[in-house]
């Protein structure tokens, strides 16, 4: 694997990261949803593909 690759992998990995760390914290917090359903789960989904989309 060449530098830059490697450079991308760790950059990545790094947003993964602060990303996990703050929605461990948000759970911790109690600021998670109680997924109940499939339906509940696509409708989740939705709603974030939606948001992206803005």
């Amino acid at each position: 694997m060449d530098a830059h690759e490697e450079w991308v992998k760790e950059i990545r990995a790094a947003i993964l990261r602060k990303q996990l760390k703050t929605g461990t914290a948000q759970i911790n917090d109690g600021k998670s949803v109680a997924i109940e359903s499939n339906d509940a789960l696509g409708s989740l989904f939705e709603d974030l593909r939606n948001q992206a989309k803005d």
